[in-house]
Parts: structure tokens; sequence; C-alpha cells
């Protein structure tokens, strides 16, 4: 009998575009109240909503706001900091002028969940969240669109999946509020950033 290959299992190339009708789009979400975290400059807001359109999941024409934020410290760290593979050695001043902000939120955010299943449940898959930006921001704004109540989209870091990192719309700004923001190399957190660099593998001086 002869074998079928499948055409993506050879090379899936570029991810597919979403659907031009976004009512379409029946997504995964999940309803989350938790801390996140987020690394900043320390001359620099912490609830900062980009509207540059360079990120993954920016609005490709500037249409809203978004801010990206993560579960936890290492998820916040590596997002940030993360360098070629073949750099793996961080300026101690670049880790001194960055504070990492914790964030709360009055209600609970209606989060797009793309950490796995909800993927399928929109067509979608990987590389929607690793892949290129263009594509992930026109589904990104598709995404946006298909409900008033979605808050924003949670998904896989693409340099540590087992952590989780967030997209935050503006339009739920007014529900986030910075509990603290503290230097990376304040005596408070200083052991706590050693513990990142050292998971990581960076060769980086912080005496």
């Amino acid at each position: 009998m002869e074998n079928r290959v499948r055409p993506d299992s050879v090379s899936p190339g570029p991810h597919p575009e979403p659907p031009q009708d976004a009512t379409r789009l029946k997504p995964l979400v999940r309803t989350l109240s938790q801390r996140w975290f987020r690394i900043h400059r320390r001359t620099r807001n912490p609830l900062h909503f980009g509207r540059q359109s360079t990120s993954r999941f920016d609005a490709p024409q500037h249409e809203y706001g978004v801010l990206y934020a993560a579960d936890d410290a290492h998820c916040a760290f590596i997002e940030v900091f993360e360098q070629p593979m073949t750099w793996r050695s961080l300026d101690r001043t670049v880790i001194e002028e960055r504070s990492l902000a914790v964030l709360m939120t009055t209600r609970p955010l209606n989060l797009i969940d793309l950490t796995a299943e909800g993927l399928a449940r929109i067509s979608a898959d990987a590389r929607l969240t690793t892949g290129d930006h263009a594509i992930a921001q026109r589904w990104a704004l598709a995404l946006f669109n298909c409900s008033a109540d979605i808050d924003g989209i949670l998904y896989r870091a693409r340099h540590d999946p087992s952590r989780l990192t967030v997209a935050v719309f503006d339009r739920a700004a007014e529900s986030m509020l910075v509990e603290s923001s503290v230097g990376l190399l304040d005596p408070h957190l200083i052991e706590l950033t050693a513990g990142i660099i050292e998971t990581y593998g960076y060769a980086v001086n912080l005496e």
C-alpha cells in the first residue's frame, strides 16, 4: 500500500492567515486573576501599552496598544534579555538599568488561550507563537475583533515554552495596577536575578 505524505509533513511553511470574518473564530477563553511580571527600564512606566507594531501580537496598523508580561520573573527575564545563541553574555549596566514590576488586576482578565488545544480551536498551530511577526499581528487583530470582551492573548514563551506570557490589549488598561517595581540589582532582588542568570546560562558579573 502506498504511503501518503501530508503536505505539511515536509515543510509547514508560513502560518496561514486569519479568516477575514473574525466572528467565525471561536477561541478558547480563560478567565484569569493573578499577578503578572514585567521587566522595564527604570526610567519608564511599567504599564506601557506599545503601539510600535514590532512585537509579536502588536496591532499591525497601530489600532490598539499591547502590554507584554509573564507569569513569573524567569519568563519576564528571558523574553527581554535572550540573545542569539552565539552571544551568551550580558553587560551588567543593561541589567542595572531595568526593574522587575509586579502587576495586578482589579478584575479577572479574559484571555484567549493559545498554550495548548486553544490553537487548534482557531485552526492555528505553534508557528503563530514562534514564527513570523507580521502574520501573528494580523491574527492578533482578528482575535481582538472577535469579541469586545477579550482582554488579551495567553501563549507560551518562545525562549522557554515551559512558561507563559500574556499580551494584554489596552482596552483592559484601566484594570491593570502596579503592585511593585524594584531594580533587578536591588538587594531585595539580587538573589533572584542571580538565580535566573544561572538558570539560563548567561555570563555576567553582578558584583
